[in-house]
């Protein structure tokens, strides 16, 4: 059997594979599946579309059947995530500082004027 052969029979897998998940209610993996065939049947496009589906059903494949690709990328991800939380709480804390700031410079300004106009 010819690779033509098993990747016609890969796909056609993927393909059975998520409309045994849409008939069991599970979308989600449904559509993943669906993701993954219509990869798979792309690749066997011309290149470039062809070379780059291909890439990305083996770059799916390494992710859910590696496990240190998937741990990683799992751990790098909760890293940046909770990088950008502490990023944010730093930048509201700077502009509630600037605020406070501003209203306290403010208070002599607005009393003179407020001498100056005669309130």
């Amino acid at each position: 059997m010819g690779y033509l052969q098993r990747g016609g029979l890969g796909v056609g897998l993927g393909h059975l594979d998520s409309v045994n998940h849409f008939a069991n209610d599970e979308a989600g993996q449904g559509a993943y599946s669906l993701v993954k065939a219509g990869l798979g049947a792309a690749s066997f496009a011309p290149p470039p579309l062809g070379t780059a589906a291909a890439i990305g059903s083996g770059a799916l494949f390494f992710y859910y059947n590696v496990p240190v690709i998937h741990d990683t990328d799992n751990f790098v991800g909760g890293k940046i995530a909770g990088g950008a939380v502490a990023a944010t709480d730093a930048v509201v804390e700077g502009a509630g500082a600037v605020v406070d700031g501003v209203a306290d410079g403010a208070k002599p300004v607005t009393k003179n004027v407020a001498k100056f106009f005669g309130f």
